[in-house]
């Protein structure tokens, strides 16, 4: 019998916190970890979303992760979801706003925080690329891009 995403839920211990941009804007994030200790040489995945698409949206893969024994970490960009601080139609953020200063912000919190372990970067649609447009992108161990666009003409 496999868990419903339900049990999986109910095993994972999901806390909220908050990760700073690099220009200190806090980023609301959601940190999964296993019903039991986390091993020392397990990686850490961050799961980085689509566009506009809010981090609890990600809530059943971060929990199926840390089900696995692994801690997942999922977050909201700036003006999205839990990071949202205003009317968005006011907003002046721009797509590379997320790539220079909120996943470079996700990735430096993850080598301070964690740099003992591996950094594994799950990225759906935009987060898939936006890597590539932070400074710190090379401290990213391994990533999966699902659904990314390629940026072929």
């Amino acid at each position: 019998m496999h868990p419903t995403a339900t049990d999986t839920q109910a095993n994972a211990k999901g806390r909220d916190f908050s990760i700073p941009a690099t220009d200190g804007l806090a980023l609301a994030a959601t940190e999964f970890r296993p019903a039991s200790e986390v091993a020392p040489s397990a990686p850490l995945v961050v799961i980085a979303p689509g566009a506009a698409v809010q981090r609890r949206f990600y809530r059943h893969i971060a929990a199926y992760v840390a089900e696995r024994g692994v801690l997942a970490v999922t977050f909201d960009p700036r003006d999205i979801g839990g990071s949202r601080t205003g009317a968005i139609a006011h907003s002046k953020t721009r797509m590379r706003d997320w790539g220079l200063k909120d996943v470079a912000g996700v990735i430096a919190w993850a080598r301070t925080e964690h740099p003992q372990r591996r950094l594994l970067w799950l990225g759906h649609s935009m987060g898939g690329f936006l890597t590539g447009l932070a400074p710190n992108g090379a401290d990213v161990s391994r990533q999966l891009s699902v659904t990314t666009l390629n940026g072929y003409w």
